[in-house]
């Protein structure tokens, strides 16, 4: 079990974000969401990610606003990796790579191929980035690999019946550490040629 507040899909992004770091006793105020400067430089001093679409209502924004930001941030000079998905390939047994060929068999997969066609279309020197899924440190039990390490921590410390709750076991992933996916971006921010996709 991670430490930290329940977790509420009717929750807005806003109230959950401060009420996260209000558990790690860091003052955070929902109305007053100015950040102070970090106090050691960032790693790529000229990058921003932008990571549009979210299955929960509450963190949605426009399609015109993420356009609207990756434009003013590039015309003030920063990189802007914009975030897409590795589901925007047809499934395969082999390796996928940026040449593998394009057929996205979910919804989620064609939003996120027409994000990516709209994003490259724009003329911005935007870098696009098809990440498959990642993990970490402190990911939400919404998502798979941390449920599943949940319910394992649990059932090894006796607090659940010995029983493994899954979903649909059918599907594959490649799964990367989140730490990776983030040097990546980096990396793409860095030395990435714009309107061209990497995985």
């Amino acid at each position: 079990h991670i430490p930290g507040p329940r977790w509420r899909d009717e929750t807005h992004e806003v109230q959950r974000w401060t009420r996260l770091l209000g558990t790690e006793g860091i003052p955070a105020d929902s109305r007053a969401l100015q950040l102070a400067r970090p106090t050691r430089p960032p790693a790529v001093s000229n990058a921003v990610i932008v990571h549009p679409g979210a299955s929960a209502e509450a963190r949605r924004w426009p399609v015109d606003r993420f356009g609207q930001v990756a434009g003013a941030l590039s015309a003030s000079g920063y990189s802007v990796v914009v975030t897409g998905s590795a589901l925007v390939y047809r499934s395969q047994p082999e390796a996928l790579s940026e040449e593998s060929a394009i057929g996205p068999e979910t919804p989620y997969g064609v939003s996120k191929l027409a994000q990516e066609l709209t994003a490259a279309a724009s003329g911005l020197p935007v870098l696009l980035a098809r990440p498959f899924n990642h993990a970490g440190p402190r990911q939400l039990p919404a998502y798979a690999s941390s449920a599943f390490a949940q319910q394992i921590a649990a059932i090894e410390t006796g607090r659940r019946e010995p029983v493994l709750r899954v979903g649909n076991l059918d599907a594959r992933r490649d799964i990367t550490d989140v730490r990776d996916t983030v040097r990546a971006y980096m990396a793409l921010a860095e030395s990435g040629a714009p309107r061209r996709p990497y995985n």
